[in-house]
């Protein structure tokens, strides 16, 4: 209690130190009736009392009791406590039903609190419900970039930006983030955690890494899969092309396409090594044990094309074959430096299928052109039975100018071959 030196008692409440007409930094809690005090305050919980606004601390005033609401001439800061892990809180209001914690004015930047989740925005709500997101960064800017920055300014061995996500556990959801156009499409990057934890990438609408999967990355094995996130082991790279599309007049196909490509070479020195827009290695296959007999290729083309449903492919191919190549080579020259096998089995053919002469030619003029059966059994080099040889043209010779010492029987023609000891043989032809 305190009184003053007039007479009158006047109740109230004030803070250690403070005298009746105290320092602007008193507080004083008063009655209605008398409300004159400095820095006079209505008792909460006390009716009859109310808050003075007499000697209220102003911005010029200032001082480490008090944050003043119109500001102070070089900033304010505000200390949750004195202690050690000690927090400063603060709370939207003291209802139940919460609000927001807004920095600034204008509500741009805030926490809200019913929803805890922290907006930046330029005055834009977001189109991601609370539920969703706990963090949202919107606006609305014609011709500039909304972003979130993440930087390490260190040029530090060590010094890193890591952006982290994560999930609580292998029953848990997938950590991923989602790329979207929206209304148009969506992008999903991220961790199938229900799928063996493969990494994948999807285009499904719902944020779903493991629906819609265009590419996959096992763990551990890093086996790849495009189109298919299934069957990856012991395959290292699985393309799946499945495709369903329109007929029309001059619609291409290109599972896998190389586009026509511009190679510049600079400088003035030939380059001694071969060129080549598509390379591939030969691979070494090896064991931990004696294993023999092992089949192995390179590049391995199971066969042409099928045909489903009512659909049946051309027959004007060369010699009259279905057009469902394994190998389609449109035009240029094929190299084989190894050999050429035709078939493993049952009988195979090389077909020319336009106009003209069909060449085998051996390229160096010292070298024979042969043609072998191979093993000991009946095979035999064959001419087709409705076919002619021609040899050497209606040119009549004797046996004796060109056969065996003796022979004096004119021929129209000769085929010469040597027998399997290099010793030239003649076929006379009537």
């Amino acid at each position: 209690m305190s009184t003053r030196p007039t007479g009158i008692v006047r109740a109230g409440f004030r803070r250690s130190g403070a005298t009746a007409t105290g320092p602007a930094t008193s507080t004083y809690w008063v009655a209605t009736a008398d409300a004159s005090l400095p820095n006079a305050y209505a008792l909460s919980g006390i009716t009859g009392l109310v808050k003075s606004t007499a000697g209220v601390p102003s911005a010029a005033v200032g001082g480490t009791d008090y944050v003043v609401p119109t500001g102070v001439s070089g900033g304010q800061t505000i200390a949750g406590g004195t202690g050690a892990s000690e927090n400063l809180t603060l709370s939207s209001t003291g209802s139940p039903t919460k609000g927001q914690v807004r920095l600034g004015a204008g509500a741009l930047c805030y926490w809200d609190e019913a929803a805890q989740r922290f907006v930046a925005s330029d005055g834009s709500s977001p189109t991601i419900t609370a539920t969703q997101a706990v963090l949202s960064a919107v606006r609305t800017a014609s011709g500039v970039k909304t972003m979130i920055a993440l930087e390490n300014k260190s040029n530090t061995a060590g010094s890193q930006a890591v952006f982290d996500i994560r999930v609580g556990g292998a029953t848990a959801g997938d950590p991923s983030f989602q790329c979207v156009v929206s209304g148009i499409t969506a992008w999903n990057v991220g961790v199938d955690n229900s799928d063996a934890d493969k990494f994948k990438i999807s285009n499904d609408g719902s944020g779903d890494v493991g629906a819609s999967t265009v590419l996959t990355l096992m763990p551990t094995t890093l086996n790849v899969g495009i189109g298919t996130s299934t069957d990856l082991a012991p395959t290292k790279v699985h393309i799946q092309m499945d495709k369903t599309q329109a007929s029309g007049v001059g619609i291409v196909y290109d599972g896998f396409k190389v586009a026509a490509t511009t190679y510049t070479l600079t400088g003035t020195t030939t380059p001694t090594a071969s060129q080549n827009l598509v390379a591939i290695y030969q691979p070494t296959y090896t064991d931990a044990s004696a294993l023999t007999n092992v089949i192995a290729a390179t590049l391995y083309i199971q066969n042409g094309p099928a045909a489903g449903g009512s659909l049946s492919f051309s027959t004007g191919g060369p010699g009259g074959v279905t057009e469902n190549y394994a190998i389609f080579v449109d035009d240029g020259t094929v190299r084989l430096d190894g050999d050429l096998v035709l078939g493993a089995n049952g009988a195979q053919s090389i077909l020319k299928g336009t106009a003209g002469a069909l060449n085998i030619t051996q390229g160096n003029i010292n070298s024979d052109l042969v043609l072998t059966v191979t093993g000991g059994g009946t095979g035999r080099v064959q001419w087709g039975s409705s076919r002619t040889w021609t040899a050497n043209g209606a040119v009549a010779t004797t046996l004796g100018s060109l056969g065996p010492t003796g022979a004096n029987t004119t021929v129209q023609e000769w085929l010469t071959f040597k027998n399997t000891a290099g010793t030239v043989r003649y076929i006379p032809a009537w």
